[in-house]
């Protein structure tokens, strides 16, 4: 099958919270929804949160292209072994293509469709267009029945505050949810979470991106969790009411 140019592809729509806000720039509300998503700007992430996610989900991503033939070699090779579809050897500009635009598959003709949206986003874009874009589109996990999708959501989901507050602790955490976000959800597996924030930290460290003595400080942080009603509803239900009518 034929790739179609970048232009004539449309990115997957899903449903998202809508904030209301009245003539006087108050907020009147949410109209709710089970999808949560507030895209931010490169300046509204921390730089730890950036660090952190190319150093668990894709430690050589300023150095390779859209695909990294160590990593994809590496998962060929236990495909093979293994007698399994093919499986990982997905860099972030790969992981970005199939939040943006294909549904998840594993056939190899589908990672070949990947591999080729994934270069020519690389052609059109840079480095931090792409990790801004994967950090705005990625699932991070669902809490009381809302999948937040992008750090700004999920950081208001977990911490109760915008993703620029995010510690160190807290940016490892949320980096490594998207590779099993059910399973590291630190409301319901908070050992699990623990375990792979930690993780997080440590590949951090390796890398040189925080210091080994850093790296042991926020292992030694609580999760910092905060329940909370930031995306549950509305104080003036009529008038939301007519807006999602009108």
């Amino acid at each position: 099958h034929t790739v179609p140019p970048l232009d004539n592809l449309k990115p997957i729509t899903t449903g998202q919270a809508s904030f209301v806000y009245y003539a006087d720039g108050s907020q009147i509300g949410l109209i709710k929804s089970t999808i949560l998503r507030q895209p931010v700007a490169t300046a509204q992430i921390p730089r730890y949160l950036r660090e952190a996610t190319v150093a668990i989900e894709d430690q050589r991503f300023y150095q390779h292209g859209a695909i990294d033939p160590v990593s994809l070699a590496r998962a060929a090779l236990t495909d093979l072994t293994a007698g399994k579809t093919l499986q990982g050897g997905s860099t972030i500009t790969m992981q970005l293509v199939r939040n943006l635009y294909l549904p998840d598959d594993r056939t190899f003709a589908y990672k070949v469709k990947e591999a080729v949206i994934a270069q020519r986003l690389e052609q059109a874009h840079s480095k931090q267009w792409i990790l801004k874009a994967y950090l705005n589109n990625v699932p991070y996990g669902t809490v009381a029945g809302q999948t937040a999708v992008g750090v700004e959501a999920a950081s208001w989901s977990f911490f109760d505050h915008p993703a620029g507050d995010d510690t160190l602790a807290q940016s490892a955490l949320l980096a490594g949810l998207p590779q099993a976000p059910t399973d590291y959800n630190p409301f319901n597996f908070p050992r699990a979470a623990i375990a792979r924030r930690n993780l997080v930290l440590e590949k951090m460290a390796q890398l040189h991106y925080i210091s080994a003595a850093s790296a042991r400080s926020a292992e030694r942080a609580p999760l910092g969790l905060i329940a909370n009603k930031h995306y549950d509803g509305s104080r003036d239900n009529y008038f939301l009411d007519f807006v999602k009518r009108s």
